[in-house]
């Protein structure tokens, strides 16, 4: 998310920032962090961390609440997905790049490692290189204010995803640039086999597809029968993408309005 037609109007204070540009601001029961001072990779209320209020997350975890099993989560920033599942019984494996960010989340957003909850500081490449366990589910998070990662730009990284998949797994990638979804449905199509759903989410855009799978109807009717799907549009860059219930729209235009409103 974008802060910077807000940023001059946000009362905060600043109490953490590393060599690189990483910050951790606060304000009244809001603590969040911020790249370069401009994007939001996570937020919480230190009152009630479980509590969602980054409106993508909810979306990108639909599935492993629908399809229960071991998940792995690329890309740990503040631990907000983390925080998101805390009433499943997971079994999560989180892949952090950055050591001052794991160091973030333990001190400053509440994330700790225990007997369900692994976390392992390598960058997302080499995990996949090197990992021999079978996920049900894949999340993919990785943007900040430089874009996706440049090494996990291509077909090699989505091949070693496929394979870090069980069976019927499910992979979710999580993209903020809009200039992105042709390139990265292009490579999972190729190496899936069949195209991804593509999700609208509060200005992200979600790409899910379901391992060994004949297209995408699988994924189509559990979420028709959860009553997750409003209607399907088309966008001229992409193709289709799907617009999720009325429900589920107004909880997401809930959560910015709150958000918004606190920022002005």
């Amino acid at each position: 998310m974008n802060l910077l037609k807000y940023q001059s109007k946000i009362k905060r204070k600043c109490i953490y920032k590393t060599s690189n540009d990483i910050y951790v601001y606060q304000s009244g029961d809001y603590r969040w962090i911020l790249f370069n001072d401009l994007y939001i990779q996570t937020m919480i209320n230190i009152k009630k961390p479980k509590k969602t209020i980054l409106p993508y997350l909810d979306p990108l975890l639909t599935f492993t609440r629908l399809q229960p099993g071991p998940i792995c989560l690329l890309g740990l920033g503040g631990g907000g997905a983390i925080h998101a599942l805390h009433d499943s019984k997971i079994d999560l494996t989180a892949v952090e790049k950055y050591p001052e960010m794991i160091k973030i989340a333990q001190q400053f957003f509440y994330i700790h490692e225990h007997e369900k909850v692994k976390i392992i500081c390598e960058s997302a490449d080499i995990f996949l290189q090197n990992n021999t366990k079978k996920f049900e589910h894949l999340i993919i998070d990785l943007g900040d204010h430089f874009g996706f990662p440049s090494e996990c730009r291509n077909s090699a990284f989505f091949e070693n995803s496929y394979h870090a998949i069980a069976e019927n797994g499910i992979l979710a990638l999580n993209l903020t640039q809009h200039a992105d979804i042709a390139d990265f449905k292009q490579i999972i199509t190729q190496v899936f086999g069949h195209k991804p759903l593509i999700l609208q989410a509060a200005g992200n855009w979600l790409l899910i597809i379901k391992k060994n799978a004949h297209g995408r109807d699988e994924l189509i009717e559990l979420m028709q029968r959860n009553h997750l799907i409003k209607n399907f549009i088309w966008d001229i860059g992409f193709g289709e993408s799907i617009i999720l219930t009325r429900q589920i729209e107004r909880h997401l235009r809930r959560l910015q309005h709150k958000l918004f409103k606190w920022m002005i």
